[in-house]
């Protein structure tokens, strides 16, 4: 899933993710529509932690994001 946009006061800008960057997996589960993206990204929020795996430049990265709203 490319990111087309991300806004520079959010978790995701904030944890080094970046407007481009193409979206590869998230908790080990590859991602290939942005449905599913959003499913997946839901259920990370339950769980207090988001743990990606993102393209950018000519390589693989891996991330992971502690989300501090969880449950809430």
């Amino acid at each position: 899933v490319f990111i087309e946009q991300i806004e520079t006061d959010s978790v995701a800008y904030m944890a080094g993710l970046r407007s481009g960057d193409l979206l590869l997996e998230i908790r080990d589960q590859t991602v290939s529509d942005t449905e599913e993206c959003l499913e997946l990204l839901e259920e990370s929020c339950q769980e207090g932690s988001l743990e990606l795996i993102y393209y950018r430049d000519g390589a693989e990265h891996a991330l992971r994001i502690p989300l501090e709203e969880a449950g809430e």
